[in-house]
């Protein structure tokens, strides 16, 4: 209800479930809790094992029951990293899914004093390692610390604005401050920090509560099915065309939205802090658009009264129009290419009367060069074929038209077919550049072009006919025994027949030994 008014909802929880509807959009309406991906870091210095106020634990252990409380306060389906603050950053454990909580866990528990107290590079390593997560609608980072950091406020808090000013993978800070040895001033500078990252400060009186806010800061509250709150939709995918033309700084506020989670698969278009305002993807052959608001000016006077709210929503509307005819179709065509000849089978049942008529519309250069050709399908089979050859590069266009029979047009598609070939061919479409190239190919290979096929064997007889003086072979054969003689000699080599002789008579010489 809206001020007692009973508001239709089309996101009813209960309504929606296991509805076809429900499948078709892009988002659920179920109760759910954000997933979120967190990195802590603990301050390792010397001065984290002096004891925390009257709790009986140093700063340190106090610092490590607290990050474990932030796992206890943690889903299955976040995230969580572990770093140590030193002179320049330990990641004890890199960021992890909650399913490998044993680790998590060890890697708080195995930390030890030891290092310095450096904000800027472990804060940029902290982003940077939770951006890297894509699956999650929040990234946070949690920084525990009873010193005063080495470097300046200006050097910190530079990381901190470009992560949290990063619309695709925005990343929040908080700071945590244990013990009194910090001056008010060091303090103001933290404390500027947690507001330049939109998280929060803390500095409790008791630093026994400690544990408790740590685990508090990362409870996140289950997205409620009707939220009342007034905010500015946020640019989630920057080149979408729902967001064509539209700057983030000019979209107006709404004043609530039903509460939702993103499919797997859509797009998140626009979003508030952790939820889908504008979802789209594809369903079947269409587009299905979710707008997690109304459009009665209810929470929606703002942006229904603004132009660049209704830009908005004409874009998402222009959006989910089709782009092709989805119309169930009487004509079936199926395209062969192979080179320049393609074959072109049609389907379709003709009644008494009716006609198909392709036509194949082609760019030249005096314009558009159209070629009719009359099919007519098999009256039992719905069937046709026919060949057709295209020789002009470019892109033909091809209209296949059911008519019927007073010649009014039932139905008409079109396909389209591409045809090109390399730039050398062209000049064989010139008969009189083709002939010159051809000639002096030929003259060049000591050849003739040949023009009749009849000539072709006349051509290889030409060709196959060789004058030579036979004794140039007996004369090559003499000269080749003759050094092969020579070489014998001098290296005193043995004849084949010379070898055998010296092997039988070595066989009989061991027959008379035995």
């Amino acid at each position: 209800t809206n001020n007692g008014e009973v508001v239709p909802n089309a996101y009813n929880y209960d309504d929606m479930y296991d509805t076809l509807y429900q499948e078709m959009l892009p988002v659920q309406a179920i109760e759910y809790t954000p997933p979120v991906a967190v990195m802590i870091i603990v301050d390792r210095s010397g001065s984290m094992e002096m004891p925390a106020g009257q709790s009986g634990d140093t700063k340190l252990e106090l610092a490590k029951k607290g990050a474990l409380e932030c796992l206890n306060a943690l889903t299955e389906r976040d995230y969580c990293g572990i770093m140590t603050l030193e002179e320049k950053y330990t990641e004890a454990m890199q960021v992890s899914p909650m399913t490998q909580m044993p680790k998590l866990q060890k890697a708080i528990d195995d930390i030890v004093s030891g290092g310095g107290t450096v904000f800027e590079d472990a804060l940029e390593g902290a982003g940077k390692a939770l951006q890297a997560v894509k699956n999650v609608e929040r990234r946070h980072v949690i920084l525990v610390t009873d010193g005063v950091p080495s470097d300046s406020y200006e050097d910190y808090s530079r990381p901190i604005e470009e992560f949290v000013t990063d619309v695709n993978a925005k990343v929040t800070f908080s700071f945590v401050v244990i013990g009194e040895d910090m001056s008010a001033s060091d303090k103001g500078s933290i404390r500027a920090a947690a507001e330049l990252g939109e998280g929060n400060f803390y500095d409790p009186a008791n630093v026994s509560d400690l544990p408790r806010l740590m685990r508090e800061e990362l409870m996140m509250p289950h997205i409620k099915a009707i939220n009342h709150e007034p905010f500015q939709p946020k640019i989630n995918i920057e080149y979408h065309p729902a967001v064509s033309e539209i700057n983030q700084v000019d979209i107006p506020n709404l004043s609530g939205f039903y509460g939702t989670k993103i499919k797997t698969g859509a797009d998140m278009v626009l979003k508030g802090e952790f939820v889908p305002i504008y979802a789209q993807w594809k369903f079947g052959e269409g587009m299905v658009g979710s707008f997690m608001c109304d459009l009665d000016r209810i929470w929606s006077i703002d942006f229904m009264e603004n132009a660049v709210g209704r830009r908005l929503i004409l874009n998402m509307v222009n959006g989910l129009f089709p782009t092709k005819d989805i119309s169930p179709s009487t004509i079936d065509v199926e395209l062969f290419e192979q080179n320049y000849t393609s074959q072109l089978s049609v389907y379709s049942k003709l009644e008494k009367g009716e006609t198909v008529e392709v036509k194949i519309t082609s760019p030249n250069e005096k314009g558009a060069l159209t070629e009719v050709r009359n099919v007519a399908p098999d009256e039992n089979s719905g069937y046709s074929r026919f060949n057709f050859a295209i020789t002009q590069p470019g892109v033909h266009k091809i209209t296949i038209t059911k008519k019927a029979a007073d010649g009014k047009t039932l139905e008409e598609m079109s396909i389209f077919k591409t045809f090109s070939y390399s730039q050398e061919y062209n000049m064989f479409l010139d008969p009189e550049v083709g002939d010159e190239l051809m000639n002096s190919l030929a003259f060049s290979g000591g050849g003739n072009v040949i023009d009749d096929a009849n000539e072709i064997y006349q051509e290889i007889a030409r060709t196959l006919k060789r004058s030579y003086d036979p004794r140039i072979p007996f004369m090559i054969i003499t000269l080749v025994l003759f050094l092969a003689d020579i070489a014998v000699r001098k290296f005193k080599f043995k004849w084949p027949h010379e070898i055998y002789r010296d092997a039988k008579a070595k066989r009989e010489l061991r027959k008379k030994s035995a």
